[in-house]
């Protein structure tokens, strides 16, 4: 059988539809399907060959256990069967029984779902401005971030006149940088010193809507760090946590989602010199996504991927750094990748 090599976003099209299938196949079903599924990543694409043929027969099997489609009903098996199409070309008995099951549906097109992903939504042709922090005005008021839990925000806006200082905007402990509607457009932030920093909005509350919304200006944005200076834990962005002591899994979700937004928001802006470690990001959130799904997650392989991301990112850091002097890149996104770490910790007392 041919070599099949995926790209990053046909992957992630097959791992989503996996985790879409969620009460048509076992959670022991789906787990081994993934495990098949297991790849070796390279700069810019991911093989799927030496157990292709394994994946296809095990969800061939699967099916036949459990029944037609028609039986399940799902259009997410569907989708699943047209990417495993294209793996067992050339095995005429997995072919035949692969269309078979994709007879009942002729109104669906047999186009290549591997060859023709999904394409993600369009960007908005009108770019959305960036808040920079480095001194905050408001109506000719500097507003400040100093000493223990300091909040320098304003209800209505937040208006930036450049770069005056190079003094740290943030200093001490327990502070926030956030307020009104500077958020909309995203976050740049010079400098960092102190501990338990937020930058952005803290979100109290079931707001989902509104969430919703920030969420998309924010991956629209950018949110950027230039530099941390003695920040134990710094979260960059939304804060879905009422309560960072006790996160539910629902917030915890939400937080991993507008992470990996920045990080493709960054890899499709193009040009990245760390596009391949930006895909290896992506795979390890998308699996902890996976894993926080089940019905009982494991905490152990949720933290293992949130890691594994922290580290692909310190490494991107460390090496902008060293040539350029700040962070760039995907790089920027450490300081939300270690606090989301610490949330993950938190969350499964690990």
């Amino acid at each position: 059988m041919a070599k099949v090599a995926l790209t990053t976003d046909q992957y992630r099209h097959l791992v989503r539809l996996l985790a879409e299938s969620a009460g048509i196949l076992t959670t022991a079903d789906r787990e081994t399907l993934l495990d098949l599924a297991g790849l070796h990543a390279t700069k810019s694409r991911l093989h799927f060959d030496s157990t292709a043929n394994a994946f296809a027969g095990e969800l061939v099997r699967v099916l036949q256990d459990r029944g037609t489609l028609e039986e399940t009903g799902q259009p997410a098996l569907i989708s699943l069967l047209r990417v495993v199409r294209d793996i067992v070309v050339g095995n005429e008995a997995a072919l035949a029984f692969v269309d078979g099951l994709l007879a009942p549906y002729p109104g669906e097109p047999y186009e290549s779902a591997l060859r023709n992903p999904p394409l993600p939504p369009a960007a908005s042709t009108q770019p959305t401005p960036i808040t920079t922090y480095q001194n905050i005005y408001n109506n000719s008021t500097v507003y400040t971030a100093q000493g223990p839990h300091a909040v320098a925000q304003s209800e209505r806006s937040v208006h930036i006149q450049g770069k005056q200082t190079a003094e740290p905007i943030v200093t001490g402990d327990g502070n926030t940088v956030g307020g009104g509607t500077a958020q909309s457009g995203g976050i740049r932030i010079g400098k960092i010193d102190g501990k338990n920093v937020t930058v952005g909005r803290r979100i109290e509350g079931e707001l989902p809507e509104r969430m919703s919304e920030l969420a998309r200006s924010f991956a629209d944005g950018h949110i950027t760090v230039e530099q941390i200076l003695n920040a134990d834990v710094v979260t960059v962005g939304l804060n879905y946590v009422k309560d960072p002591q006790r996160p539910t899994v629902s917030e915890l979700k939400r937080e991993i989602a507008v992470l990996k937004g920045q990080v493709e928001a960054a890899t499709a802006a193009g040009g990245l010199p760390e596009q391949g470690a930006a895909e290896d990001v992506v795979i390890d959130l998308d699996r902890a996504e996976i894993e926080l799904a089940k019905a009982e997650p494991d905490g152990a392989r949720i933290v293992h991927r949130l890691k594994g991301a922290v580290e692909v990112l310190g490494r991107v850091n460390e090496a902008n750094e060293s040539v350029q002097g700040i962070a760039s890149g995907i790089g920027k996104l450490l300081p939300y990748a270690v606090a989301l770490l610490a949330l993950a910790r938190k969350f499964f007392g690990l």
